[in-house]
């Protein structure tokens, strides 16, 4: 009674029942309790059932998904309770019929609660089955209520559990399948590659840093890079190492050549450098190391500086050699016509010559093989003293290496047959060290043609072995000179003798047209007299026990022509495969000299009158100074053009032929030799009767006579030949010298343009000319000056032309010109020659091109003009190779006059632009690493995005299956009560009208009915029993809607692109965030502060027309967004204030059209901003990307942003970005085509 008293009193004050909650208890909250504890426990199970397959599959993936699928089962779900503000009741009402629909309400109730109850327990079950690995397990409900809707979508959501777990599974294998490429790639590369972190700790090394150190991973990962086993050679390489990393750590690629250890502490040279790796901000993170061994390369700029110096000692020792031998052979003619004692002068002479050669020289019995002349020169070579082969002749045999002692006696025996023989063979001297030994025996035969004495030489040609086998052995340097090579080079296989390779060279020496006409043929086809086959067999054999066999033979060109060559063969094997290596030098010319040599040292031996190239004479000096030749031979008449006879009358003839600087030092030389009777040498310039430049070498001894003359016997020879031999010698000096300087230029960097850059001006400094250019060829063999090095003094081209406007019309339109056209706008210099004849003679194999005067080429009139407005009188052009491409071309310009090109300048240029094409290879080679790298990184990306749309997708197939669930399992008692208020409201009116029957039949009711209707206050019953009616159907409405909202929020049956109210998800959002917009904590007495101020919202919407897009995706990008933002200002003081804005505008300059990439124009923009702290500009550039987050660790997966950058640009083409400061809130933009394409 004290209730309905209060009741009845508040309701007549306010209108309102502020506690009528308590009195609809029997109506509506065994409804709502009903659905609340089925919604409770379906919550409860279902999250306890998803956690437990998510322990299970925690087990069977792999540790990348694990995570992936805990950021998703931390990521909180949208579960929001049902705010239900207020359901209204009404008192009016009689006690009988509370007390029936009590009862009935109850029954309902509780059989209700059994039927849902059991359905949920059913459910449970279920899911842990699943939960347990059991994936085909589902739950059969046989009603066709929504409960058993609710069952189906468990088993669809246990089937999507199970497909997403394969998808998974696959996408990890195709992860390591990427990983296992990657890591194969970066172990099989020839190069020492590795990962350093910017303090030094080595991270990664592949196998080959490893194999090459013979190291294994766990001694050097994880270590300071200076401490491990490479580094270790001494510690001011480790100090070197610990300055580079130092300085790449700030953003310094370095790059330096140093010693490091090998394999069993074997020094190793190599290419080392170190590049900076940077993230997006360019902070270095960690360091790329590359090693190249250059070991080789460096051995082989070391034997090549000392070929040069042994080729050069070689030349002066030859020389001398001559020198000795014709004084000789002078003594020898002066010696027939002296007497005894002269003879035995001039064998103590001959002795003293022979113990001064290096050569090993020897004077033998043919008959007892007792030696008659040892050289002293047997001692230094051998070891021995020359008494020991005197005393046994044999005793020489002791020193041979066993490997050629069979040889040797072969040779001997041949030798004692009469015939002459050259072997080649080693010897072990006392000391133990090996020599090789190179000997020749002649035979000199008595009046009857029998043997009389054999007469040999021997020298030592140990360092001539020794830098042949390291040519050989060399790699780099075959590979660098095969094509370069004076010497024709064959390979053949070893099993058919074929010949299937050969170089520029061979295809010269034997007049080929092409190298084709020279492959797969026998190479004996090519002699002038073939070997058999069994002498080829022969060969075979010694090239397989000695791995190295020569002879010279004669061979026949393709086009007839015989000459001389020296056949050398070495076994190698490359790539496994055993092939030989055939040289054929080209020594007509050596063997005409040597065929001139016998003939002049027979003439010396038995004429003693005439020296081709040289001449004897005898020039005496008078105490009263007259001078004057008492004997010149014949060959001053070959040397000089004039005859002995005159010179032997007038010796100012002679001294008159001499150069004028050479002519006084001659005087000063002769005057010393006659005063001191010293040994008078010198070389000389003379001019012949022809005019022509000789160079002349005179070497004579002086004695004084009785009667006080001084008396000259000497020798002159022509040594032209030889000085400009040594000229040629230091040419190729130079050239050699300039050809490294350059290539160490080109190997400091990788990038062409430097490299371009350095070469020309490289190769204008050592040429001394005045213009280097590179000039590059398009597809369309139009081309373009990309490099070039001009003296001072002379305009640069490119430059040139673009402040000339007149240049960019046609030079001349004469049709012989191989230059028609020269347009340089945009820098291009169009030469229509090379571009209508596709490179010109470049393309069709020249290797260069060279005009020492362009006035006297023969050159079209409107060429030449073209030239003299390039500044050049004369050039050489070489053609730059990419591979077999013609690339460009490498240019070499004189300005100043007209030029005499040597050989040795064009082997330059020529050798330059080959590597010049190296280079380009290499470029092409690190563009396309590169190149892969990204394509890596990229496939990379793309498999991550791949996993964080699949785990998006599940994440949203679950939230929407259990929204649906909340939604159905609300929607069916709404729906009850919804459905039960026109009935319940036709009852009250049938139940109001007997009331009324009663009150009007019976006037004067008894006292207790009297008294129960004061109670009751039965006239505000029947008032405020409509205003109850009325409250329980709002109330009814208002779940309706929430349930609406849910369902439109999820937009299950929304997947694909329809036309959409964008302010109806913005308000249903809204709506599913009210819980977490209004204020809450409030006193209990209503006043005071909240605890929590209440966030205003303020939507300031446009004029919008419908939007083509995927409904539902577009509502999660507005969730997180709202998200966000009420995050923002969680601890942010009132006012508190969200705004919305859209409207339509035109679209950002990064919208297209994805069909033909046009800028589409219209979209509508969505502006969701808040007041809170801001963020600063670093964060800023990270809220979208995947994992970033602010949030405490349990509160954010950091995934909201970037799946809502997918959204908006990937799959609606649109726009999204962040407007922030600290302290001025942030503002997000989403822009979106009003239609998709």
């Amino acid at each position: 009674m004290l209730i309905k008293f209060l009741n009845r009193t508040l309701a007549k004050v306010t209108g309102k029942a502020p506690v009528r909650t308590i009195l609809i208890v029997p109506f509506v909250l065994q409804i709502v309790g009903a659905v609340g504890l089925v919604g409770y426990l379906s919550f409860r199970n279902g999250q306890q059932a998803v956690n437990e397959v998510a322990s299970h599959l925690r087990e069977n993936i792999s540790d990348r998904v694990k995570q992936y699928l805990n950021t998703y089962l931390a990521t909180p779900h949208l579960i929001n309770p049902i705010n239900m503000e207020y359901i209204h009741a009404n008192t009016y009402t009689t006690i009988l019929l509370c007390a029936a629909t009590l009862f009935v309400t109850t029954g309902i109730g509780i059989l209700t609660a059994r039927w849902i109850t059991k359905t949920i327990l059913q459910l449970n079950i279920a899911a842990k089955e699943i939960a347990k690995g059991e994936w085909n397990k589902t739950v059969e409900i046989k009603s066709s209520d929504e409960v058993s809707d609710l069952a189906n979508s468990f088993d669809s959501m246990a089937a999507q559990l199970q497909a997403s777990f394969t998808e998974v599974t696959a996408l990890n294998e195709t992860l390591a399948q990427s990983d296992r490429k990657f890591r194969a790639i970066f172990n099989q590369t020839f190069q020492l590659i590795g990962m350093v972190s910017i303090d030094g700790i080595l991270l990664e090394a592949n196998q080959t840093a490893l194999d090459f150190g013979g190291l294994q991973r766990e001694d050097v990962i994880g270590k300071l890079l200076w401490e491990c086993y490479w580094w270790t050679i001494s510690e001011a390489t480790q100090t070197q190492l610990q300055d580079a990393i130092e300085r790449a750590r700030r953003g310094e690629f370095i790059r330096y050549e140093v010693e490091i250890l090998g394999f069993e502490n074997r020094v190793v040279s190599i290419d080392f450098s170190l590049k900076p790796i940077g993230d997006d901000n360019g902070n270095v993170e960690f360091l790329i190391l590359e090693g190249r061994d250059i070991t080789e390369r460096k051995q082989a700029r070391s034997f090549l500086a000392e070929y040069h110096h042994n080729l050069e000692a070689k030349v002066a020792e030859r020389t001398a050699q001559l020198l000795v031998t014709n004084e000789q052979l002078k003594r020898e003619i002066v010696e027939r016509k002296q007497v005894e004692q002269a003879l035995r002068e001039s064998e103590e002479r001959f002795r003293e010559i022979a113990g001064t050669i290096s050569q090993f020289f020897f004077v033998r019995s043919a008959s007892s093989g007792q030696f008659h002349y040892v050289s002293p020169a047997y001692e230094k070579i051998w070891g021995r003293t020359c008494g020991s082969l005197y005393h046994d002749p044999k005793s020489w045999l002791e020193t041979l290496h066993p490997d050629d002692h069979e040889l040797v006696l072969d040779s001997l025996t041949e030798q004692f047959k009469g015939n002459s023989v050259k072997r080649e063979y080693r010897i072990i001297r006392a000391d133990g060290s090996i020599r090789w030994i190179a000997a020749e025996v002649s035979v000199v035969r008595d009046d009857a043609g029998q043997p009389l004495r054999f007469v040999g030489l021997a020298e030592d040609i140990s360092d001539r072995k020794r830098a042949e086998a390291e040519i050989i052995c060399s790699k780099d340097l075959l590979e660098s000179i095969f094509n370069e090579s004076t010497d024709a080079i064959f390979l053949v296989n070893a099993e058919t003798l074929l010949i299937t390779d050969c170089n520029r060279r061979a295809v010269e020496l034997f007049e080929a047209s092409s190298k084709d006409e020279l492959l797969n043929i026998e190479g004996r086809t090519l002699q002038k007299e073939s070997f058999t086959s069994e002498e080829l067999e022969s060969i075979v054999g010694d090239i397989v026990l000695h791995g190295f066999w020569s002879r010279e033979l004669e061979y026949v060109t393709k086009k007839g022509k015989i000459f001389w060559g020296n056949l050398a063969v070495k076994e190698i094997y490359v790539a496994g495969q055993k092939i030989h290596l055939v040289r054929v030098t080209d020594i007509t010319k050596r063997k005409q000299a040597e065929l001139a040599l016998q003939e002049r040292e027979y003439r010396l031996r038995t004429l003693g009158d005439n020296l081709p190239n040289g001449m004897i004479y005898q020039l005496v000096h008078e105490p009263s100074g007259n001078t004057y030749f008492s004997y010149i031979s014949a060959g001053i008449e070959h040397l000089l053009g004039v005859k002995p006879e005159a010179v032997m009358q007038d010796a100012s003839i002679l001294h008159n032929l001499i150069f004028e600087e050479d002519r006084l030092l001659c005087e000063e030389l002769t005057e010393e030799s006659r005063h001191n009777l010293s040994i008078f040498e010198m070389q000389m310039r003379k001019r012949t009767t022809q005019g022509n430049l000789q160079w002349s070498y005179l070497r004579s001894a002086p004695r004084r006579l009785e009667d006080g003359r001084t008396v000259w016997d000497g020798i002159e020879m022509d040594i032209t030949n030889l000085k400009l031999a040594e000229k040629a010698l230091q040419e190729n000096a130079l050239r050699e010298q300039a050809i490294v300087h350059v290539l160490q230029r080109m190997r400091q960097t990788l990038d062409i343009e430097t490299i371009f850059n350095s070469t020309t001006e490289e190769l204008r400094q050592v040429l001394k000319c005045d213009r280097v250019a590179i000039y590059r060829l398009y597809p369309d063999w139009s081309g373009e000056f990309i490099a070039e090095s001009v003296a001072n003094g002379w305009v640069s081209l490119v430059t040139e032309q673009k402040k000339d406007p007149q240049l960019t019309k046609d030079a001349l339109e004469d049709e012989n010109c191989q230059i028609k056209a020269l347009d340089i706008e945009d820098d291009l210099v169009k030469d229509t020659y090379l571009q209508d004849t596709k490179g010109g003679v470049y393309s069709q194999g020249a290797s260069y091109r060279v005009i020492e005067d362009i006035y006297k080429a023969r050159f079209a009139p409107c060429y030449i003009n073209l030239l003299e407005r390039f500044q050049a009188k004369a050039y050489i052009i070489v053609p730059i190779f990419c591979g077999r491409q013609l690339w460009g071309l490498l240019a070499t310009y004189q300005n100043s006059n007209s030029r005499a090109w040597s050989e040795a300048e064009i082997s330059i240029v020529v050798q330059i632009g080959t590597q010049l094409g190296i280079a380009l290879q290499q470029a092409q080679l690190l563009e396309e690493t590169q190149q892969q790298a990204v394509a890596l990184k990229l496939a990379l990306d793309e498999l991550k995005r791949t996993q964080l749309q699949l785990i998006q997708a599940e994440k949203m197939s679950s939230l929407g299956q259990m929204i649906a669930g909340i939604a159905h399992e609300i929607n069916n008692p709404v729906s009850f009560i919804y459905g039960n208020l026109t009935p319940a409201r036709h009852y009250f009116q049938d139940l109001l009208s007997l009331v009324e029957l009663y009150q009007q039949t019976y006037l004067n009711p008894p006292r207790e009915i009297q008294q129960l209707t004061e109670e009751i206050d039965i006239d505000f019953l029947l008032e405020d029993w409509s205003k109850l009616m009325d409250s329980m159907e709002i109330g009814a409405e208002r779940i309706g809607e929430i349930v609406r909202s849910l369902r439109n929020f999820s937009r299950l049956d929304e997947q694909e692109l329809k036309p959409v109210d964008i302010h109806e998800g913005i308000d249903n959002t809204l709506l599913i965030l009210q819980h977490r917009l209004r204020a809450e904590g409030a006193s209990e007495a209503g006043r005071g502060s909240n605890l929590r101020p209440i966030i205003e919202v303020i939507k300031d919407y446009g004029q919008l027309p419908a939007v083509t897009c995927y409904a539902g995706q577009l509502n999660q990008v507005i969730m997180n967004l709202l998200n966000n933002a009420i995050d923002a200002l969680e601890n942010q003081p009132a006012p508190r204030v969200i705004t919305i804005r859209t409207s339509v505008a035109s679209c950002h300059g990064s919208v297209v059209n994805t069909n033909n990439q046009q800028p589409i124009t219209n979209c509508i923009v969505i502006r969701i901003a808040d007041n809170g702290s801001g963020m600063n500009e670093e964060v800023r550039k990270k809220v979208f990307d995947p994992f970033f987050t602010t949030k405490p660790v349990g509160s954010g997966t950091g995934l909201g942003l970037s799946i809502s950058y997918q959204i908006i640009v990937e799959k609606h083409k649109g726009y999204i970005s962040c407007v922030s400061a600290l302290g001025q809130g942030t503002e997000f933009i989403v822009e979106i085509p009003v239609r998709q394409t």
